[in-house]
């Protein structure tokens, strides 16, 4: 009888615990979900600059996260180009794709 006794005091403490945690509800509309895009490296050699556009041609390396083989192409840049960078220059390169789906250059240094 005691252990009968004990077992249920256990089941009823747990119960207890499960539906006071059941019970406690979270209003989301409180909080905000700031969602960051997911980022891509790349590798590459300065082709042409369009300052006037804030525009970049790079030939880079195979993107495999991307499904990307070697191939030269132009990107946005999200800021302006660092003064030290120039044709011909090899470079490092961060991206992320905005809202219209097009792979905008975050990040660049020389390599």
């Amino acid at each position: 009888m005691k252990h009968l006794t004990l077992a249920l005091a256990f089941a009823f403490i747990a119960s207890s615990g499960i539906t006071q945690a059941a019970s406690h509800e979270h209003d989301m509309s409180q909080h905000q979900m700031v969602m960051q895009p997911a980022t891509q490296q790349g590798t590459g050699i300065i082709k042409a600059l369009n300052a006037k556009s804030n525009k970049i041609q790079i030939s880079h390396e195979p993107i495999a996260e991307l499904g990307w083989p070697s191939m030269t192409m132009w990107f946005v840049l999200q800021n302006p180009m660092p003064a030290d960078i120039k044709i011909g220059d090899a470079v490092q390169f961060e991206m992320q794709e905005n809202d219209k789906k097009q792979w905008v250059i975050v990040k660049i240094a020389r390599k």
